[in-house]
């Protein structure tokens, strides 16, 4: 249960990353166009395309978080360090699989740091500590 709960934490914490950085950059364009919409444009933005963004990135990070989560749990491992950079990788990658946009891979390699470093909170720093092989000590 703190493995689906570290996971589904990961993608809410990344979809909010790669929809605050969209807005950003969204503002930005706006900002460079002398076009100024209203605030609660880009809050009616979110709303409708996070629901969307938190599915594909749930999609996309499945298999490659069972089999990250899988080998994490049976190593024990626990470094921050390596939960930040394989989410990273791991959200890079899944992008790449759908475009080539270097900023929307860029993105979602944020988010997904992001997302490991949610997880490794919730869950990574627990790693192993339910594994049939390892004592936590």
């Amino acid at each position: 249960m703190r493995v689906i709960k570290g996971w589904l934490s990961g993608c809410v914490t990344a979809t909010i990353a790669a929809e605050v950085c969209f807005i950003v950059a969204s503002m930005w364009e706006n900002y460079r166009a002398n076009v100024l919409p209203a605030a609660s444009d880009y809050l009616m933005g979110f709303g409708i395309t996070a629901p969307f963004v938190l599915l594909v990135i749930g999609v996309l990070t499945a298999i490659p978080a069972v089999i990250v989560i899988g080998l994490t749990e049976r190593f024990r491992v626990r470094s921050l360090l390596f939960y930040v950079c394989s989410g990273g990788v791991t959200g890079g990658l899944g992008q790449s699989l759908l475009e080539l946009s270097f900023f929307r891979i860029w993105v979602f390699a944020l988010a997904g740091c992001a997302a490991g470093l949610i997880y490794w909170y919730v869950a990574g720093r627990h790693a192993g500590r339910d594994h049939p092989t390892g004592e936590d000590g």
